[in-house]
């Protein structure tokens, strides 16, 4: 006898523990799974971390993958030369600022000394904001990639924005 959708439903197919079992039997057991909002029983979908793990250690793919991130990173991340305490700037005691050189070009001299930036902070002065967000306080930057070949010799050193004795090269 054919059965109809108002037929009810044989006890072996209702026995939702045992489904469960044989979704868990039939998943992949290489792909950790974690469960999606479907709402369709069994459906599991793999996680970041299960599909690292899949990967052949022995083909190198980890490895490469691995080791490109690394230098993607250090070719994208830099740093500059911060202004060191020996160099000398211009006093503005009018404005409580100290500027560096190139900033200083054209602006009124009358009351500015020169000093150098330890000592202009020892009196109290700040550096001025419209030369410090120009970059006028920042030496030569570079990545931490060229950063590395240059500590190995592989790449020739940067020369710093100030000299020994404080005054500046550019």
């Amino acid at each position: 006898m054919p059965r109809t959708p108002v037929d009810p439903i044989p006890a072996e197919v209702s026995d939702v523990p045992r489904c469960e079992r044989a979704v868990e039997e039939l998943a992949p057991t290489s792909i950790a799974t974690t469960p999606t909002n479907d709402a369709r029983p069994g459906r599991v979908k793999p996680t970041w971390e299960s599909l690292w793990d899949t990967w052949d250690g022995s083909s190198g793919i980890k490895g490469t993958v691995f080791a490109v991130s690394v230098l993607v990173l250090l070719s994208i991340s830099g740093s500059a030369e911060m202004i060191p305490s020996r160099a000398l700037v211009i006093v503005d005691p009018a404005s409580r600022t100290y500027n560096a050189p190139a900033c200083a070009l054209g602006a009124p001299t009358t009351g500015t000394t020169v000093r150098t930036k330890q000592a202009a902070e020892q009196l109290g002065y700040k550096p001025n904001a419209a030369c410090w967000s120009s970059g006028g306080f920042l030496g030569a930057g570079g990545s931490r990639w060229m950063d590395i070949l240059r500590s190995v010799k592989l790449y020739p050193a940067k020369k710093s924005r100030w000299r020994d004795d404080g005054t500046w090269r550019w």
